[in-house]
């Protein structure tokens, strides 16, 4: 079955947290060759936000590019890499930026062609879990019922 791991955030700068989380899918993937990572950067007009979009957009590309080099086929000969091709696994990675709403990109994932059937789970902070629980996202009762979750602790953040 295919998988879908969606990561969103504000990414306002990205964090080594953010970048932590990245790591633990990127590593799902490469056991899950069927499975994809789609990253959103949020823009949600409610929001204030330090950097703007198209910044915090080229930080999170970059956090992806970096790490590249922990999953290149060490079986492929060095020029491989080197040319510049991704691996296998950044094949399977998109970053869409300007999400202002995550049930709304969801859905749109949902019809995609190539994803329809597929299995979405929503990978969101501790904090993030608890607001959605208490129904305070948009959609909160349709994401509840239609996605799965990876819920990560955040460290210093007890209730």
């Amino acid at each position: 079955m295919k998988k879908v791991y969606v990561y969103g955030g504000a990414f306002d700068p990205v964090t080594v947290g953010h970048t932590a989380i990245i790591t633990e899918l990127l590593n799902l993937l490469k056991k899950e060759p069927e499975s994809y990572l789609y990253i959103l950067v949020s823009d949600n007009d409610t929001k204030n936000y330090a950097a703007d979009c198209e910044d915090r957009m080229a930080m999170i590309v970059n956090t992806v590019n970096s790490l590249h080099s922990l999953y290149s086929d060490t079986t492929d000969a060095p020029s491989a890499v080197n040319d510049g091709e991704p691996s296998e696994i950044f094949r399977r990675v998109r970053i869409h930026d300007e999400v202002a709403r995550t049930a709304e990109a969801l859905k749109d994932l949902m019809v995609h062609r190539e994803f329809e059937n597929a299995q979405i789970t929503l990978v969101i902070g501790c904090d993030e879990w608890e607001s959605l629980a208490k129904k305070k996202w948009k959609d909160s009762d349709w994401l509840l019922q239609n996605v799965n979750f990876i819920v990560v602790p955040r460290d210093g953040y007890f209730r």
